[in-house]
């Protein structure tokens, strides 16, 4: 077995509901304020079927909901999906998908596939 390609060990699986993987894409981060978009830049560092994980120019607060673009290895074009901002440290974030559907689901689950695994 290939230690590089999507193996965790025991602890990491027990610890979160989807594995991580590596994933190294610029990312854009639309949030809403007082009725105007912000858009802030930043670069993902691992991808789940459940979320990812980035590090951006600018701040967010815990608990809101934002937009994230970002590519997929896989897939020609770019996904835009509804997360939740669930933590912060200094400037990365960690964002949880919201109502992804099957196809969105299986495009990710097959880029995670090609990516290795985020120790």
């Amino acid at each position: 077995m290939d230690p590089t390609r999507g193996e965790l060990n025991p602890s990491q699986t027990k610890r979160r509901r989807f594995p991580r993987y590596k994933l190294d894409a610029a990312i854009r981060v639309t949030e809403v304020h007082s009725g105007l978009p912000h858009t802030v830049q930043g670069r993902s560092r691992e991808i789940s079927e459940g979320g990812m994980g980035g590090i951006l120019a600018g701040e967010l607060s815990a608990g809101q909901t934002v937009l994230v673009e970002f590519p997929l290895p896989t897939s020609r074009q770019e996904l835009t999906l509804r997360a939740l901002v669930h933590r912060h440290s200094m400037s990365h974030y960690g964002f949880e998908f919201l109502q992804t559907s099957a196809v969105v689901l299986h495009d990710i689950r097959r880029a995670c596939e090609k990516l290795p695994a985020h120790n």
